[in-house]
């Protein structure tokens, strides 16, 4: 798991310089164009990151029920979760990306994150909120959902074949 977990890490370089890139150029286009560019390119490196839980770390979800019908829905989730695991975000991810939602997973985060070098500022360009425990601001909650609810944020991680593929 060692050459795994270095290429896992020693990919966020290139891709926080890639996201820089589309950044400035995206300055003078509005909003949501900058949006739908970021989330694509965030699909891209989530789908880089599950190849190697699914394949390497020998992860899966078994769904039950009527798991096709329920992916087929597109519709906007928010879901809150308090960690059980270090990995349980990864399951999200799974998920999301059966569905094609990949590119638009946003976080509620812990103010302390925002630190971490590279992912704390990206994270918060993404569209992801953080939050102070005990210091909570409903106001700012509010604007960064607001923003999130613009209706020219398309889905934009489109797998609809990935659905056939797959065998659950």
């Amino acid at each position: 798991m060692i050459i795994p977990a270095v290429i896992i890490i020693g990919s966020a370089p290139p891709y926080y310089l890639l996201w820089l890139v589309w950044k400035f150029f995206s300055l003078v286009l509005p909003s949501w164009v900058y949006q739908k560019g970021d989330d694509i390119c965030y699909c891209c490196y989530q789908r880089f990151i599950l190849f190697f839980f699914e394949n390497l770390s020998g992860m899966e979800i078994i769904f039950h029920g009527d798991a096709l019908e329920v992916m087929k829905k597109k519709e906007r989730v928010i879901y809150m979760s308090n960690h059980q695991s270090t990995m349980d975000w990864i399951v999200v991810h799974m998920l999301a990306e059966r569905q094609g939602s990949l590119g638009h997973v946003r976080y509620v985060m812990k103010d302390s994150l925002q630190a971490i070098p590279l992912y704390g500022f990206y994270f918060y360009q993404h569209g992801c909120i953080f939050v102070k425990r005990g210091k909570f601001d409903g106001s700012k909650m509010n604007s960064a959902l607001n923003y999130l609810r613009d209706d020219k944020i398309p889905s934009l991680c489109n797998s609809e074949n990935y659905l056939e593929k797959r065998e659950y």
